[in-house]
């Protein structure tokens, strides 16, 4: 076969390897996650196509063939890396590509021999000249060998994904490292396996060896998988943990862990001998592949008692399979004696020691680049990854999917309460009036996300995803005894047939982590549903961004959204079916024009970041795209903003992290002056008020925020901010007269609660709650002591303590009030405290007779993160 045709096939087999994966976001209906049946039916399809494509190779795969399919595979996945997913025109076009070179080569090898007679006998080597057929036992053999290794080979790879990004990117580097290493393999060893001594028996040898390796792959990955081991292992190539996801980190832990295995399938891909034997091996393969997640279903009812079966104790079934059918390809061998046959199988049978000897177990890797050890309240295996419930930040119990996120931390709640509240806000006036939306959220039900929907008359909770199977099981550890609404649990295809018959007001799919969605769309629109699609900005958007959700759509038009948590955490929404807002509607949803998707990276160059650089860069990218399609002062302040930020020291605080110049602030301080705030722009000013807060800057606090809660008054949370800057500014005095007006009043409507942190059971802070925020009733309670009206500050603590009772900073300004005060409950308060925390030494002068410390003047710490 010419090397140029050579080349060309690989090139097409490494395309179609790369192009034929199904990532999450697939579908908008799966979520954050790929149904694995899907999945590894469509990359065992794939091999099935290239094994179809092998099927005149006599002699193997050749080196060229090999450097090819790497050359493809890299291309695609780190070059192009979308689009990925099912079969489009490209594949099509790949396909005939392969059947040309595949028909280049038949035509070659039948050119070298007629009716087994070489045609230049003086030209051909002897020992090249006749290859027979791969016999029909010797195909099976090889198929069954062939599918074993696919099946090893996935496990291992289940456990490396553990380690990685979690994005279709890293999957790309770790399926590069382990073809180049097949080649590396090929070129340095397959010479053993193309002797003349082993022809016919190498193949089938080497693929029980390659399954009996995984057991290697798995130790080291248990190895490297541990807390401080990781850091250890990516040191002595000088890297570290912030290099955790990046190419050079994916590159190495696949090496680790894959490097015999590809070495081995390196030297049986070269050492295949006769028509049909290296295309019965990949077409089982692929059939391999597609078996896996029919071998990890679980029982969805199953509890923590109840033993289940995780992906690592497949190896044993694996491995038996690849020795069993490397036996029956070896015993099917044509022009061999019986006596050959059987010594060759007693050679391999060594190979199922590993079976034998080493202890099958599951295997969990949990984050090991963490400081602290992830200590999961649950953890089970679904044939979508290992799914787990394990403590957050503010005590938020999280879900994860092969270690990405199903559900938000502390951070993430206030970007989705945002979320939801516009999506919400967008229905059609009838459909609140009712108080009775019927809701399909694409996620995962948490408390947070259970409450926030409540509180915006959610009757009906309806959830999909692509883990649906294991959503009941995740429920029951996140919700607890939290009271929900009618509702269950369904498939996306479920969920797709109720979502077409109109039997939703709302289908919201919140934005997650991850690889961002496909966004593909449904059949004709109902009219009486809106539709609304997040998305997080922090990875790049792929391709061009739909026009509706709906395809053939007539009714109504498409409208993008923004929303985050102040200008972090940015979302964009795809609404459909949404009511548009009045220009000077308050509260309203804050609707921007997109023409396209912004310019995305190559896979290659987000590799080579650190992660935690990746989400300034995509978001940079959207804002400047915002920006030239709105051109309005808060776009033109959002690229701004973004173009300012720049890596900061870890030991800054949180405030100190974010860059704002005064161009920034002026011109979101013009998008606010000129209209009603959006909900947006509403959330925007107060997190921007906190940040100053954070960075102490009053001169900023008093030119831009003071104007801002001015012009749109009453604005409890800015007044909050300006509070502090008077206590900053030693004028306690004023900040009492800003904050008592608001002590026993309700939030404005459409305002979010300020604090917007879980309460000590998970659940957010009720939003448009008649109670002041927490904050605003510290800040009060510091004004008045700084005042010296200690009774006053009593009042506004017990206050605070009654929206957020577990909050230490506020039982201890408490007791510290009380005990200045005379009260009788300070004493026994300030010992209980020191019983929980014997080294908090700002308690302890308060146990003696006084005089005691006198409150502290000026600034006053926020209680919460900056």
């Amino acid at each position: 076969m010419p090397r140029l045709s050579q080349i060309l096939l690989g090139l097409a087999c490494g395309w179609v390897l790369s192009r034929l994966r199904l990532v999450p976001g697939e579908s908008w209906l799966d979520g954050p996650a790929v149904a694995a049946e899907s999945a590894l039916l469509v990359r065992g399809a794939a091999l099935v196509l290239v094994g179809l494509a092998a099927q005149p190779l006599v002699r193997g795969a050749s080196l060229w063939l090999l450097v090819g399919v790497v050359l493809g595979h890299a291309g695609h996945g780190l070059l192009l890396g979308w689009p990925l997913g099912l079969p489009a025109w490209d594949v099509l076009l790949v396909a005939i590509v392969m059947g040309l070179a595949s028909w280049g080569s038949t035509r070659r090898d039948q050119s070298d021999s007629v009716a087994g007679v070489p045609p230049a006998a003086a030209v051909v080597p002897p020992a090249v000249a006749v290859v027979p057929p791969a016999a029909i036992g010797e195909r099976i053999g090889l198929f069954l060998a062939g599918g074993a290794v696919a099946l090893v080979l996935e496990v291992v790879a289940r456990h490396l994904r553990l380690l990685g990004g979690g994005l279709a990117q890293d999957d790309s580097a770790f399926g590069a490292t382990f073809l180049v290493l097949v080649v590396v393999g090929a070129a340095c060893f397959g010479w053993l396996a193309s002797l003349r001594l082993f022809e016919r028996w190498s193949l089938p040898f080497l693929l029980a060896a390659a399954a009996a390796s995984g057991y290697a792959g798995i130790a080291t990955l248990e190895r490297i998988g541990q807390l401080g081991a990781f850091d250890q292992f990516l040191r002595q190539y000088g890297l570290d943990t912030s290099w955790h996801a990046t190419l050079g980190a994916d590159a190495l832990l696949a090496g680790a862990s894959l490097v015999f295995p590809a070495f081995l399938v390196g030297m049986a891909l070269r050492g295949a001998r006769g028509a049909g034997s290296l295309s019965s091996t990949l077409v089982g393969a692929g059939f391999g592949l597609a078996i896996l997640p029919w071998l990890l279903r679980g029982d969805p009812a199953a509890s923590t008692g109840t033993a289940e079966l995780f992906a690592a104790q497949l190896l044993p079934f694996g491995v038996l399979v690849a020795v069993l059918g490397a036996g029956l390809a070896l015993l099917s061998v044509p022009g061999r004696s019986a006596r050959a046959r059987w010594l060759t199988c007693a050679v391999a049978s060594p190979l199922v020691l590993p079976v034998l000897l080493a202890p099958a177990k599951p295997l969990f890797l949990l984050s090991p680049w963490e400081k602290m050890p992830t200590l999961p309240f649950l953890a089970f295996e679904t044939s979508a990854g290992l799914a787990t419930v394990e403590s957050g930040k503010g005590g938020l119990k999280l879900a994860t999917l092969d270690r990405v996120a199903l559900s938000p931390g502390l951070d993430g709640v206030r970007a989705e309460q945002q979320q939801i509240q516009s999506a919400f806000a967008s229905l059609p006036p009838g459909v609140r009036a009712g108080r009775s939306v019927r809701v399909l959220l694409v996620g995962q039900l948490t408390q947070t996300r259970a409450s926030q929907l409540i509180q915006q008359d959610a009757a009906l909770i309806d959830r999909t995803g692509a883990w649906h199977a294991a959503m009941p099981r995740l429920e029951g550890e996140l919700l607890e005894d939290f009271a929900l609404p009618p509702g269950e649990v369904i498939s996306p295809s479920e969920a797709r047939e109720r979502l077409l018959a109109g039997r939703y007001d709302l289908a919201i799919a919140l934005a997650a982590r991850g690889d961002p969605p496909a966004w593909r769309s449904l059949g004709t629109r109902p009219e009486s549903t809106l539709v609304a699609r997040w998305s997080a900005v922090r990875e790049p958007f792929f391709g061009r961004l739909p026009d509706s959700t709906f395809a053939g759509s007539t009714g109504g038009e498409s409208l993008y959204a923004l929303a985050g948590s102040g200008l972090q955490d940015l979302a964009l929404g795809v609404f459909d079916g949404a009511v548009r807002p009045a220009p000077d509607a308050p509260g309203r949803t804050e609707f921007v024009r997109l023409d396209g998707a912004p310019p995305r990276p190559t896979p290659l160059a987000r590799l080579l970041l650190r992660k935690t650089w990746r989400p300034d860069v995509a978001t940079r990218a959207v804002t400047e795209a915002l920006a030239q399609d709105n051109s309005t002062a808060l776009t033109r302040g959002l690229a701004e903003f973004w173009r300012a930020q720049m890596p900061s020291s870890p030991y800054e605080t949180e405030s100190q992290q974010i860059e704002l110049d005064p161009g920034v602030l002026a011109l979101l301080r013009e998008s606010a002056l000129a209209a009603p705030p959006s909900a947006f722009v509403r959330g925007a000013w107060e997190w921007l008020a906190r940040v100053l807060v954070g960075k102490r800057d009053i001169a900023a606090i008093e030119a831009y925020v003071a104007p801002v809660a001015a012009r749109w008054a009453p604005w409890p949370e800015l007044e909050v901010a300006l509070a502090r800057a008077d206590l900053e500014a030693l004028d306690p005095d004023a900040a009492r007269r800003r904050l008592e007006p608001f002590a026993g009043t309700a939030q404005p409507n459409g305002t979010a609660q300020p604090n917007g942190t879980a309460q000590p059971n998970g659940s957010a802070q009720p939003n448009g709650s008649a109670q002041p925020s927490f904050e605003l009733l510290t800040v009060l309670g510091q004004a008045h002591e700084q005042t010296g009206d200690g009774r006053s500050a009593i009042r506004a603590y017990k206050a605070a303590l009654s929206v957020r009772p577990m909050d230490r900073g506020a039982r201890s300004r408490l007791a510290m009030a009380q005990v200045r005060a005379g009260d009788a409950e300070g004493l026994p308060a300030i010992r209980a405290l020191l019983q929980e925390d014997p080294g908090d030494e700002g308690l302890k002068p308060f146990l003696g007779p006084g005089p005691w410390p006198h409150a502290q003047d000026g600034y006053a710490p926020d209680p919460r993160t900056h």
